[in-house]
């Protein structure tokens, strides 16, 4: 998606995130969410083509994080499920 340039890329926005994404991202009516490894689920709006904060979780996923869904009807009453992995220990 633009490819490295040695003398610089265009970027659009950067999101600083806590840890790594390991999981998917979802997209609901103008919404963003991710978990990253260490962090919480957040939300984040859509306006103007650049993400904006709206809120985040209470609930912090450990790594790697989680993996959103959405379920919803239309554009109303959605409910976001984070599946998170627990890592065992060998």
């Amino acid at each position: 998606m633009g490819k490295f340039h040695s003398e610089g890329d265009s970027i659009v926005q950067r999101i600083h995130m806590t840890g790594g994404g390991f999981g998917a991202i979802v997209y609901w009516n103008a919404h963003v969410f991710f978990a990253c490894s260490d962090d919480h689920l957040q939300d984040y709006v859509l306006e103007n083509g650049r993400l904006m904060i709206s809120t985040s979780s209470r609930m912090k996923f450990e790594n790697p994080g989680a993996t959103p869904a959405v379920s919803a009807s239309g554009t109303q009453n959605a409910v976001v499920w984070a599946v998170a992995t627990k890592l065992g220990t060998a």
